[in-house]
């Protein structure tokens, strides 16, 4: 079966004013965290660029990754998910699956990747779970792209989960999960060793 992986990196960090996709954490970025652990849980990995293009390909192009510039960036979330989608299709005619992961989560466990995989073809969409928070990393059937494809703005697949809750499969992680969106964020991050 192919499947890959769309990493979402294309935000222009409005909040923390700098590239999160470049903040250093163990001494990698959070786009080198995740990419690192992705290319170790499935053959195909794709990332979606969009502000901060230049440096933010520095660290795609020293990787296995492949990258994909979405030019409309600033439509927001929901337009880089159906921009990504759009490209892998058109790359992997045969892809399955997609796993959709944010590149500013770098709490996210390899392991974690490896257990959404495991049951991916227990559901059309398998979710994550930590406490109450569901969502990404996701991995999208192929039933679902037209749907994806459909995405604008800045909303994500939250519609698309809750349109489809009789076919999603739930996996949980003990495993604390959160985006880098503020300085706060960051700070809290680098207090976790």
């Amino acid at each position: 079966m192919c499947k890959a992986t769309l990493i979402l990196a294309a935000g222009g960090s409005k909040r923390l004013q700098r590239p999160k996709q470049l903040l250093l954490w163990n001494d990698y970025t959070l786009l080198e965290h995740c990419i690192n652990k992705v290319i170790k849980t499935t053959t195909h990995t794709f990332v979606v660029t969009g502000a901060y293009q230049d440096q933010v390909h520095v660290v795609i192009d020293s990787s296995a990754a492949q990258p994909l510039h979405h030019k409309n960036w600033q439509n927001g979330l929901g337009s880089s998910i159906s921009f990504g989608i759009n490209q892998i299709i058109q790359k992997l005619p045969e892809v399955q699956k997609i796993m959709v992961v944010l590149a500013d989560m770098p709490l996210v466990s390899k392991s974690h990747l490896e257990a959404l995989w495991k049951v991916s073809n227990q559901a059309n969409i398998i979710i994550s779970q930590f406490q109450d928070i569901k969502g990404v990393p996701a991995i999208f059937d192929r039933s679902v792209f037209p749907q994806l494809l459909q995405l604008t703005g800045d909303e994500g697949a939250k519609n698309i989960i809750r349109e489809n809750k009789d076919s999603i499969h739930i996996v949980a992680s003990e495993q604390l999960f959160f985006d880098v969106d503020t300085e706060e964020n960051y700070t809290e991050l680098l207090n976790i060793r």
